[in-house]
């Protein structure tokens, strides 16, 4: 599976990337070395120092590291200069995973990194499902998180469900987040599960509010 430095996965079909990340995954780690060799980055939160850190780490019981980046049309200039960069000349022991839902090509840094990358195109071949929208809303996806919980509710999935199943889906993937953002996650959840209980909001407002505080950055 491994055979290159850089994967470039695009597309809105976050199932099939995440099942492309699995198998690169199981190419790499052997005998639960993930937890050592593994750096998840979401471009909102990631700094020039630390992504330079986890570059520059040597593998832990294992001949490589996988350096994972979303949403990478987010990153701050600096970030793509010092990827861009990076990527002609990458370290043999990295692997670098970058995503992003979209394409544009009049980015010029996507056009400079495309002859230096593996790239995997995922189409939606599926309606978005809760999961679905609960990484939406971890990467910070607003508007799309936004329009595929209008479509969950226009389809009468009960907000209930939604919220525990956004919860569920927050707690598998809160471990990139830092902790200060976790306890104000975690009060937003609590807030709106409240406010949904007790009537204090109509439901689809309720869930609308989470997305966009969830999503919106902490000041």
């Amino acid at each position: 599976m491994v055979g290159h430095q850089t994967y470039l996965l695009i597309g809105e079909d976050e199932i099939s990337k995440d099942r492309k990340i699995d198998a690169i995954k199981k190419s790499l780690f052997k005998d639960r070395t993930e937890e050592f060799n593994l750096s998840v980055f979401y471009s909102k939160e990631l700094t020039l120092a630390r992504l330079k850190e986890a570059i520059n780490r040597l593998p832990c019981f294992s001949a490589k590291r996988l350096i994972i980046i979303k949403d990478i049309l987010h990153l701050s200039p600096a970030l793509k200069t010092y990827l861009v960069s990076y990527l002609k000349s990458p370290y043999k022991h990295v692997i670098v995973i970058l995503e992003s839902s979209s394409i544009s090509g009049k980015d010029t840094f996507m056009t400079s990194i495309m002859p230096l990358v593996q790239v995997f195109r995922f189409k939606t071949q599926r309606q978005a499902n809760v999961f679905d929208l609960g990484k939406m809303i971890i990467q910070g996806k607003t508007t799309m998180a936004l329009k595929t919980l209008s479509g969950l509710l226009d389809e009468e999935k009960e907000p209930v469900r939604i919220l525990g199943g956004l919860f569920w889906q927050w707690q598998k993937e809160r471990h990139q987040l830092s902790l200060s953002v976790q306890k104000r996650q975690l009060k937003i959840f609590l807030d709106t599960d409240m406010d949904i209980k007790s009537g204090r909001l109509k439901p689809g407002l309720a869930l609308e509010l989470l997305v966009i505080n969830v999503c919106r950055p902490a000041s």
